[in-house]
């Protein structure tokens, strides 16, 4: 049966491909990693297993027109970059491979979610990969805390935003799940301990460094899921945090904005600055996936010229022009769209807990998303190893479809092409 070979394979890749992420093959400042080549190889399965079976096998979901223009517009961008690649700029970093290897990270990310839906059908194959997102963060934390990078086991760039998405999952599930064990209560609570003990280090120590996208990515899905509790549970919540943050760190704030500073981390508001002209040249299509760094170093005119516009949307923007940012904010509506009618409609206990974990931790990545391409990643933002990370929000994007399709199927409106 090559749907459940394809659905194993994909666990595989969801516990692994993020956890071991020392390159294949390594060329200049690239490489091959393992997450996009097994995510290749399951592509070129579903490609065989569709011609077999005349039908792609996904359904007419929510999001399925957003996704599919946001593919075609990507392909048109490429193209366009490639062709009317502006004459003024040098060009010195120009490379074809690069171009499509990072129209690839846009176009790959995307597929993953109809990857998902296509062959995690049952409810059953949807606990399936709560349980491998549970697995995968038990991975990421023994590897970090026991550092097995020196034994080959090196956890993808950003993989804070991995852990992110499963510190959402356990939370929910302690809030949401009835007559859990003491044993599960515990694998969650040291699952959301050790993921966020960065940012409970740089609570304490904010003279150390600071990552607000961190603070972000972690609060915002903890925020969601109690508020999706209580309302008054979460209010609580908020007021002690602000009662504990003025207590111990109000004293520290002026050395936080100056620590900020020495990190250069206001030269984003430069970055973002020169990005939206770049997007006036180019309004459409932008300027296509892959050129950024040469067109930033040709027309950025003041500080520091970042290879990346560090945030999603103008990275969005400037690469795929207003077409591509209109078609990825309507992404983003039916996303949560769709996740407050699942929330609302699904009658099952575990897939509704599964679809608050899951949007507690969309929502965290689209704020954190304000700050850096940690939604799909930028080629030049080490976007072929970051990709090990960021694929995880598309898993669950397409875990949404999947849930999405389990009830219309129960109501009798499900279709597939």
């Amino acid at each position: 049966d090559w749907s459940s070979d394809v659905c194993s394979s994909d666990l595989f890749w969801i516990v692994t491909g993020g956890v071991f992420s020392v390159p294949l093959y390594s060329v200049r400042h690239a490489g091959i990693y393992p997450s996009m080549t097994i995510l290749s190889l399951l592509f070129l399965i579903w490609i065989i297993l569709s011609l077999e079976k005349g039908t792609l096998g996904i359904s007419k979901s929510s999001l399925f027109w957003p996704l599919t223009l946001l593919i075609v517009i990507t392909i048109l961008s490429s193209l366009k970059g490639a062709i009317l690649y502006d004459n003024n700029v040098a060009g010195e970093h120009r490379f074809v491979l690069v171009q499509i290897l990072a129209a690839i990270l846009i176009i790959y990310s995307l597929l993953t979610a109809f990857m998902i839906e296509r062959f995690f059908v049952t409810k059953e194959q949807i606990f399936l990969i709560y349980f491998a997102f549970i697995v995968l963060g038990i991975e990421l934390n023994i590897s970090i805390f026991f550092h097995l990078d020196k034994f080959g086991i090196n956890p993808a760039g950003w993989f804070a935003m991995a852990q992110a998405h499963i510190v959402s999952i356990a939370y929910a599930s302690l809030l949401f799940i009835p007559g859990l064990s003491l044993f599960k209560k515990s694998v969650f609570v040291m699952i959301i301990v050790f993921s966020c003990e960065f940012i409970i280090w740089q609570f304490f120590h904010p003279e150390t460094g600071q990552w607000i996208a961190g603070w972000i990515v972690m609060g915002v899905p903890i925020m969601y899921v109690t508020f999706q509790r209580s309302k008054k549970w979460g209010i609580y919540l908020l007021v002690l945090f602000l009662v504990l943050f003025f207590i111990l760190a109000v004293s520290r704030i002026e050395d936080m904005f100056s620590l900020a500073k020495a990190e250069r981390d206001y030269d984003r508001f430069i970055m973002w600055g020169y990005a939206y002209k770049l997007w006036l040249k180019n309004l459409f299509f932008g300027i296509g996936p892959g050129n950024y760094m040469d067109y930033a170093l040709t027309y950025a005119s003041e500080g520091f010229k970042y290879t990346a516009a560090h945030s999603q949307y103008f990275q969005i923007l400037t690469d795929l022009g207003i077409l591509g940012f209109i078609c990825f904010c309507w992404v983003i509506v039916k996303i949560s769209l769709l996740g407050r009618y699942l929330i609302h409609s699904v009658k099952d206990n575990f897939l509704k807990v599964f679809v608050i974990g899951i949007m507690g931790s969309i929502y965290g990545q689209l704020y954190a998303g304000i700050f850096a391409d940690y939604i799909i990643p930028s080629y030049h933002n080490g976007g072929l190893k970051n990709f090990g990370s960021t694929v995880y929000f598309w898993v669950l994007v397409g875990s949404l479809l999947a849930i999405e399709q389990i009830v219309k199927n129960e109501k009798g409106e499900g279709s597939m092409l």
